[in-house]
């Protein structure tokens, strides 16, 4: 749930709050897409829950603090997504619907049938892709808390290291919204029965078989409205 305070501002992550400032990207967006101008006055969040209301100064870049940090009250229960990326554009876009639904934590993981396999250097410049593309999404969103995005990992590991995890397949048990909290959604091709003995799975239950950015959403929509 978005505060009232920050619906009709725009907002933005900084380092400090106590001394906020705006990265590059930053400027250049508010100043030459937005169109703000010195005196507009915007909100800024560490990403961590915090944030305080703040105006652009006379170069346009600075900002002024106008008023005190407030700090929300803790995060609810942290959702969890893990999805098996596919090729192309689409593990972007289904990065930032995550993002803009308030998902705590995504992380990509590699399945037997995964047809996206990154090695660290590719992994590490695809990490970095996928936060800046997760930070833009909060931001628009009006969310103060940056998901956490981590690099790929296996399925196998991932379920060692998540134990309450559970996989999304038809023919699973009912999905709890309550109970739940990390989802697991496989490659195009689903799991193999290896891996669906490494956790407990469960059915989305929407009467169709779907993609897997299209899982993730209906997963992390449950898991967030509760039903």
């Amino acid at each position: 749930m978005v505060p009232e305070e920050l619906r009709k501002l725009r907002l933005a992550f900084v380092d400090s709050l106590d001394v906020p400032s705006l990265g590059v990207d930053d400027i250049s967006h508010f100043r030459r897409v937005l169109r703000m101008v010195p005196g507009d006055a915007l909100n800024v969040s560490d990403g961590n829950g915090a944030w305080r209301r703040v105006r652009l100064g006379n170069d346009g870049s600075e900002l002024v603090p106008d008023g005190g940090i407030h700090r929300t009250v803790a995060q609810p229960t942290q959702v969890t997504v893990a999805f098996a990326p596919t090729k192309g554009d689409r593990p972007e876009w289904t990065i930032q619907k995550l993002s803009e639904l308030g998902v705590g934590r995504i992380v990509a993981i590699q399945t037997q049938r995964s047809v996206v396999r990154w090695n660290a250097e590719r992994g590490h410049k695809q990490l970095r892709k996928w936060q800046k593309v997760a930070r833009e999404a909060a931001m628009q969103s009006r969310r103060l808390f940056l998901p956490q995005i981590e690099p790929q990992i296996s399925i196998e590991d991932f379920v060692q290291q998540t134990p309450s995890a559970v996989l999304c397949e038809p023919g699973g048990r009912r999905f709890d919204a309550v109970a739940d909290h990390t989802v697991v959604i496989g490659p195009e091709g689903g799991f193999t029965d290896e891996e669906l003995i490494l956790a407990d799975h469960v059915d989305l239950r929407v009467g169709t078989i779907m993609r897997t950015e299209t899982a993730a959403l209906v997963a992390a929509t449950l898991l967030l409205t509760g039903r």
